[in-house]
């Protein structure tokens, strides 16, 4: 991660502009803390609700569907509650935990 700054030099020849320079060296600064949740896991009710009712539409998928079709096939709403489950196990790696 500290490399990244530096490799985008190199292979830009140029600098990054100043917020995004910024933006990557706060994340190179927290990247011990981040790597250290991720390796450890979401803890057990990130995204709760949202992982139980994207769960409960889930199992009513056809068995045996490739991955991708049982996406697919299911209704906007489960979806979304997939996505924002997945969205609560991501911020709960990266937001400062209380």
């Amino acid at each position: 991660m500290p490399s990244s700054i530096s490799r985008a030099r190199a292979e830009t020849g140029e600098d990054l502009p100043p917020e995004i320079k910024a933006q990557q060296q706060a994340l190179a600064d927290r990247w011990p803390e981040i790597e250290a949740r991720l390796n450890a896991g979401p803890p057990p009710g990130a995204g709760a609700a949202r992982r139980d009712a994207f769960l409960r539409e889930w199992e009513r998928t056809a068995r045996g569907a490739a991955h991708a079709d049982a996406v697919r096939a299911l209704n906007p709403a489960a979806r979304r509650s997939g996505t924002e489950w997945l969205q609560a196990v991501v911020d709960s790696a990266a937001s400062p935990r209380l």
